[in-house]
């Protein structure tokens, strides 16, 4: 098991950073990557996340906009991450995406609202399976 948020509104911004939780799991992140968690995101041990990766569970809220349950219906959907995935530099992991062990999402590709299986080759916008890292 990863590294779980769940959240209301919540915005990580991570500099080159390694992080160990207390069972030993762990994954990098190169800097600029920022994770905003409204829902839920799930992320598995030792991912490699370049530099200005976004990962992303909702529409960006404001402090217009007011975070009630059907706002959260409607616009927020969780992200899955699966153990040992590498996402290039610029690349998007957004609302809906569930992306299993071992995937490769090239650089500036954006995974959404789709399921990716273990050892996907993704790269484009929409992200799209063009290969197996095995």
């Amino acid at each position: 098991m990863g590294l779980i948020l769940e959240a209301r509104s919540k915005c990580y911004t991570l500099n080159s950073a390694v992080f160990c939780l207390d069972n030993g799991v762990h994954f990098s992140c190169l800097g600029g990557t920022r994770i905003s968690c409204v829902g839920s995101v799930e992320i598995g041990e030792e991912g490699l996340f370049g530099s200005t990766t976004i990962i992303d569970s909702d529409v960006i809220p404001t402090g217009y906009m007011t975070l009630d349950s059907q706002w959260i219906e409607q616009h927020v959907r969780s992200i899955q991450i699966g153990s040992h995935l590498w996402a290039g530099t610029n690349a998007f992991i957004l609302k809906g995406a569930h992306l299993g062990d071992e995937c490769v999402l090239g650089a500036g590709a954006v995974a959404y609202d789709k399921t990716f299986p273990d050892r996907s080759l993704l790269m484009g916008n929409p992200a799209r399976k063009i290969g197996s890292t095995r």
